[in-house]
């Protein structure tokens, strides 16, 4: 009603104040279970007993290395660059002298190819984020 109150004199047209006045409370209700949405619900992530995620992605992080190393050259160095030194595809074009297509496209098979390589070895949980919960090594 204080929404409705508020835009008054943004109501050009009296004749149309009933659709007008539906329009206004559609877009509160639909604001309303948008912002429901957004918001966390304690208790329905369950969070590792006694490790912190940090704490898991760094391990994990430490764990991968040798499968990069594993891989071949041109995409263990795109991911080196890329993945652990952080920069951009559009940077390891410039500095391996490729294009950049070329650079996105090393970057995708080399991050393929260590995926692959993960999980013939492990069983990796993650988070529908991608964020990894835990990981074990397949028998």
């Amino acid at each position: 009603f204080l929404k409705m109150q508020a835009k008054l004199p943004q109501l050009r047209e009296p004749e149309k104040a009933a659709p007008w006045l539906f329009r206004i409370a559609k877009n509160t209700i639909i604001d309303h279970y948008r912002q429901a949405a957004n918001q966390p619900v304690a208790g329905l992530v369950a969070e590792p007993a006694g490790i912190e995620q940090e704490d898991i992605t760094q391990e994990f992080a430490y764990c991968i290395r040798p499968f990069i190393d594993s891989l071949p050259e041109k995409y263990r160095q795109a991911l080196l660059l890329v993945e652990i030194q952080g920069i951009s595809q559009k940077e390891l074009a410039e500095r391996l002298g490729i294009s950049y297509s070329g650079a996105k496209s090393r970057v995708q098979r080399g991050r393929e190819m260590l995926k692959e390589a993960l999980l013939e070895c492990c069983h990796i949980r993650t988070d529908r984020y991608g964020n990894v919960l835990g990981y074990e090594k397949r028998e």
